[in-house]
Order: C-alpha cells, then structure tokens, then sequence
C-alpha cells in the first residue's frame, strides 16, 4: 500500500487503498471530470478506466458537458470512447469523480452521481466539504493523475503504456510541462 500520510483537507474522508477495496467490489463505473476538461482531468479518467478495465471491469468515461473535448488530448488512449454525460444510458454502479471537487463542476452527470449506489472522488482541488461517499484529496500533488497513478498501483493493475501515457499527460499539462 501507499506510505504516504492521509492528505489533510476537509473533504478527504478515506484512503486510497480503502477506495480500491470498494473499486475491487463492485462491476460498473463511470468516470468523470470537470466541464471543460483539461489534460488532467481525461488523462485521469482514463487512466483509471484503463486500470479498472484490466480487472474486467465496465467503464464509461462522461464528458460533464456536451461538448468537444479540446483535440490536441486525442491522442490519449480511449478519447474516441469520451461520451457526453447527458447521452450515457448504461449501468452507473459506482461514480467516480476525479479533478473535479463539487458537484456543480460535473454538470449533466449529476443525475449519474446522484443515481449510483457508491459515489467516490479522487482529486487536487482542496473545497470545505466531500460530494462523494468515498473521498480523497491530496492539494500537494501537482495533478489528479498523480494519485490516479498511485490508486492504479493499489488496485494491482499493471501501469502499461495506456495507464502511464495517462498520467503522464495530466501531470504535464497541470504543472504547465514542468514550468510550475
């Protein structure tokens, strides 16, 4: 497991390995992000889509908007499967959040959030309460995809090329490639 202390934010409410446990639980996720994502928030969604996959698990990556997800990211692994939150019609098991701290920042997926039976976040973004079941929130790390890497560590998944280029991406384009 990870030897890092438990970040200390108002809405971190667990552990990665605790949110991994539940991850192991349970079949079908969607995963989403903020409006107008970035590389940070797709690279962590799929990144951990990549990592739950390989566990033989179903994942759905929601756009927060229906809109065009900015096309210098379409080389990420799984972009051409991004579907817009208000158009996803499948199973909503679990819903995990990541780089998005509030549920007004994941737009037409909170009906999705608010259906399913497990709700979790992984993010950066320090706010003064959880929106989600399991929450944690580290404002140390320089990008989402930094403990998005680590969970995936967590969860066994092996960090193949599909994981790494994912998490490379977010942290590359959240710290302005390595500027800040």
């Amino acid at each position: 497991g990870s030897s890092r202390p438990m970040a200390v934010t108002p809405q971190t409410n667990t552990t990665l390995a605790a949110i991994a446990c539940a991850l192991r639980e349970r079949d079908h996720f969607v995963i989403c992000g903020h409006v107008s994502p970035d590389g940070d928030c797709l690279g962590s969604q799929l990144a951990l889509a990549a990592a739950l996959r390989q566990a033989g698990k179903q994942c759905a990556c929601v756009l927060a908007r229906d809109e065009e997800p900015p096309r210098d990211l379409a080389f990420l692994p799984g972009f051409d499967g991004l579907v817009p939150a208000a158009r996803y019609e499948g199973p909503c098991e679990v819903f995990v959040a990541v780089d998005v701290p509030t549920t007004e920042r994941v737009g037409d997926a909170a009906r999705l959030q608010a259906a399913a039976d497990l709700t979790v976040t992984v993010d950066h973004h320090a706010v003064p309460e959880a929106m989600s079941a399991l929450s944690y929130t580290d404002p140390d790390v320089a990008s989402t995809t930094m403990l998005v890497w680590e969970l995936a560590a967590v969860l066994g998944a092996e960090r193949d090329r599909i994981v790494a280029t994912c998490c490379y991406t977010g942290l590359m384009t959240d710290t302005g490639r390595f500027q800040y």
